[in-house]
């Protein structure tokens, strides 16, 4: 019988990526420079470090190309912001339609009130939100704070979070 998927064990070069088939994919910046394991299925790889899956990709066709994820380079852009707007992830993020319409809408504004810099920050804090309290969360909190005028991502995480806090009981007084 024949094997459903072919292994490798490629080593995380030095962008966070690994070679596999002639395509480059993410994973995490944090495993830079270790060695991986590449299930490589007919759609999709998938790749595992400690017994664990760290990034699944849908296989890519042809050769030389790259397949990118912003939540791969998060922490990296935690302490190089500005690289955020120039990234490969953030432009195959659009490409893929992973990426709502509202975060540029308040990536604009915060933009408008401060300065580049400051806005890159901001919306690295948001996209690390959505580790903590998913992506639909973080988007329903975006375009909760544009609607009430507030641009920026501490009013995003206030409205983030405050969505996860149980909500009091009523106390009736007879």
């Amino acid at each position: 019988l024949a094997q459903a998927a072919e292994e490798a064990s490629p080593r995380v070069d030095s962008k966070a990526l690994v070679t596999v088939r002639r395509n480059r994919y993410s994973v995490p910046a944090r495993l830079v420079g270790m060695r991986v394991r590449a299930k490589v299925g007919a759609r999709q790889l998938e790749i595992w470090h400690d017994g664990a899956v760290v990034a699944i990709h849908e296989r890519l066709a042809g050769c030389h190309q790259v397949s990118a994820r912003l939540e791969h380079y998060l922490d990296l852009l935690g302490r190089k912001p500005g690289a955020l707007a120039r990234s490969l992830a953030l432009r195959q993020e659009r490409d893929r339609g992973d990426w709502p319409p509202c975060l540029d809408e308040l990536w604009g504004a915060i933009e408008a009130r401060t300065d580049r810099a400051e806005a890159a920050r901001q919306m690295v804090d948001v996209l690390l939100l959505c580790r903590e309290l998913g992506p639909g969360k973080v988007e329903e909190a975006v375009r909760g704070a544009l609607a009430a005028g507030a641009q920026d991502g501490r009013a995003v995480a206030l409205l983030a979070r405050r969505a996860e806090r149980p909500v009091a009981p009523v106390l009736e007084l007879e």
